[in-house]
C-alpha cells in the first residue's frame, strides 16, 4: 500500500494568496487544505493533526505568533512543525518565530521555488524525527549523546534553539567547504565562538551566515568548557545576526557582482600620496588588486559588515571599481 500523502495545512486569511500556495504545492505531491483564520487553525490542527503548518502571521482574529504558541503548547499539536509566512521582512518578527518553535520563516512577496523547497525540507526533517522517534529509546539515547546533520536540511539558528532548550554544554562543530567553525555552549548558552583565526561575536555572525555544511555536537561536562568570551544572550545573537544579513543585502545590491574581481583607481593612489591609511583600511586596500573577486575579499576579512560599507563607501568616491 502506498504512503500516504504528507499533509500541509494552509492558514491564510486572503483567500487568493491561500489558492496560490496551494498551486505552488501541487507538484510537492502533497494534501494541502486551507483554513481562514486563527481559530479554524487550531480547531483543524488538533482535530487531525497535519504534517506541516503553513501559517500567516497577519491573521484575522489571532496573529500568527499566538497560534504557534498555542500550537506549541497544546500536547497533540506541539510536534507538528510550522513555517510562517509574513509580509515584514523585520528581523524581530523571524527571531519571534524561531523562538516560538516555528521551523521556517517565508517573507511575502515569495518566489514558488522558494515555498517548495523549504516545504519539502520541513516535511523531510518531520519525516526523519518521527523515523527516529520510532526507532525506539536506544536510537533515541545515540542522537542525544551528539546532534549532527546538514544545515541544508536545519538551519543553524534551528539548531542554536535546540541545543538551548535542551540545556546543552559542549562544541558546535561546524565544517564547509573546508572551512571550520565552533559554537562552544553552557548549559544552552554560546560562550565563545571560533571561525579562521576569529572569536568571539564576529565569528558567531559569520558562521550565522552559513546555509550549508555540516554540523556536530559534542557534548562536555557543565563548567568543562571554554572560558566565556561572549556576553550576550543567544537571542540578542541571533537578531543582530540576522540584522547583518539583511544589512549586509542591501550593502551588496550597491556594489558589483560578488564575483567580479575589484581594483583600486588612480584617484585612490593621488589620495594615498598625501597621506598613509589607516591600519585597517590598508588591510583592506592590499586584498583590492584587481585579481580578487568581491566575495573572495569579504571571506578574507573578519568583519563582512564593516567592509561592505567601507567599500561602498570608497566605489561612491570613486576610489575602487570592477576589474
Amino acid at each position: 500500500m502506498p504512503d500516504p500523502k504528507p499533509k500541509v495545512l494552509v492558514a491564510q486569511d486572503d483567500p487568493l494568496v491561500a489558492r496560490m500556495i496551494v498551486e505552488c504545492l501541487r507538484p510537492l505531491d502533497v494534501e494541502a487544505w486551507t483554513v481562514h483564520s486563527g481559530r479554524e487553525t487550531l480547531m483543524e490542527a488538533e482535530a487531525a493533526p497535519p504534517d506541516l503548518i503553513l501559517l500567516d502571521v497577519l491573521l484575522s482574529d489571532l496573529d500568527g505568533f499566538a497560534v504557534a504558541a498555542k500550537l506549541k503548547e497544546n500536547a497533540a499539536t506541539r510536534d507538528v512543525p510550522i513555517i510562517l509566512v509574513t509580509t515584514q521582512a523585520r528581523v524581530e518578527d523571524r527571531v519571534r518565530g524561531l523562538a516560538l518553535g516555528a521551523a521556517d520563516c517565508i517573507t511575502r512577496p515569495f518566489y514558488y521555488d522558494e515555498v517548495r523547497a523549504r516545504v519539502s525540507g520541513a516535511l523531510q526533517r518531520a519525516a526523519a524525527a518521527r523515523a527516529a522517534a520510532a526507532a525506539g529509546a536506544a536510537a533515541a539515547d545515540a542522537a542525544a549523546a551528539g546532534i549532527q546533520g546538514r544545515l541544508q536540511e536545519i538551519s543553524l539558528p534551528n539548531v542554536i534553539q535546540i541545543l538551548e532548550m535542551e540545556r546543552k554544554t559542549g562544541t558546535l562543530e561546524l565544517e564547509r567547504g573546508g572551512v571550520g567553525g565552533a559554537l562552544h555552549f553552557d548549559n544552552g548558552q554560546i560562550v565563545d565562538a571560533a571561525w579562521k583565526e576569529h572569536g568571539g561575536e564576529i565569528a558567531v555572525y559569520r558562521l550565522l551566515q552559513w546555509t550549508d555544511g555540516t554540523f556536530r555536537f559534542v557534548p562536555a561536562p557543565e563548567g568543562a568548557g571554554p572560558e566565556q568570551r561572549i556576553a550576550s544572550n543567544n537571542q540578542h545573537l541571533l537578531m543582530e545576526g540576522m540584522r547583518r544579513l539583511d544589512e549586509g543585502g542591501r550593502l551588496l545590491e550597491r556594489l558589483p557582482p560578488p564575483d567580479r574581481p575589484l581594483r583600486t583607481t588612480a584617484r585612490l593612489a593621488e589620495r594615498l600620496a598625501r597621506g598613509r591609511a589607516a591600519a585597517n583600511l590598508k588591510q583592506l586596500l592590499d586584498l583590492i588588486d584587481g585579481k580578487r573577486t568581491l566575495a573572495e575579499i569579504l571571506e578574507a576579512m573578519p568583519d563582512d559588515l564593516h567592509t561592505l560599507e567601507t567599500l561602498v563607501r570608497l566605489q561612491e568616491n570613486a576610489f575602487i571599481e570592477a576589474g
